[in-house]
């Protein structure tokens, strides 16, 4: 048996449910596997995208199909919330944005494709989602809402998974490089 809050809002109990669109992703309340099932749903979306471009901007200039994969491909919706049960997951959709940038750009060869994104001023995927977990992070951490500053004040927020998971991609550097402390 689950736990479901009572919450009321003006003198009426309010339905609980167990996911609820919104803007074009579901938020649910185990967000674990739907996660995996939506982060499958975007690999699917920017292969259509990519598929799309691929043709129309055989002959195009470098400038446009930058500022064009920047549009289609660097704004992945919601990518900052998700928490996926396997870095496999992450890895299918990485791969996918790699490969729309390899062939809008027409690069082939065993290239490094960071060092492709560089040389065009485009961000990585990690960069991206990295960016995005932040500028997220940021704006609830600094929130003057109540119920928002509720939450986040609440001792088990650092225990949520979202939250390991910005603290896992924001934090990586000083995890993983730790020893560089002692030296410096």
């Amino acid at each position: 048996m689950t736990y479901e809050p009572k919450i009321v809002l003006n003198s009426s109990l309010l339905r609980w449910v167990d996911s609820y669109p919104n803007l074009g992703y579901e938020i649910c309340n185990s967000f674990k596997k739907y996660d995996d099932n939506e982060i499958q749903r975007k690999c699917h979306h920017m292969k259509v995208r990519e598929n799309m471009l691929a043709s129309w901007l055989s002959k195009t200039s470098e400038t446009l199909k930058r500022q064009l994969f920047m549009t289609y491909f660097s704004s992945i919706y919601c990518c900052s919330l998700w928490v996926a049960e396997t870095q496999k997951i992450y890895n299918l959709v990485r791969f996918a944005y790699n490969n729309c940038f390899r062939i809008l750009f027409r690069i082939r060869g065993p290239h490094s494709i960071s060092h492709e994104f560089v040389n065009r001023g485009l961000n990585t995927f990690d960069c991206m989602r990295r960016r995005n977990c932040y500028s997220l992070c940021n704006r609830i951490m600094q929130s003057h809402n109540m119920i928002i500053s509720s939450l986040v004040d609440d001792v088990d927020f650092c225990f949520n998974l979202m939250y390991k998971e910005w603290n896992r991609l924001l934090f990586w550097l000083l995890c993983n490089f730790s020893w560089l402390t002692n030296i410096l």
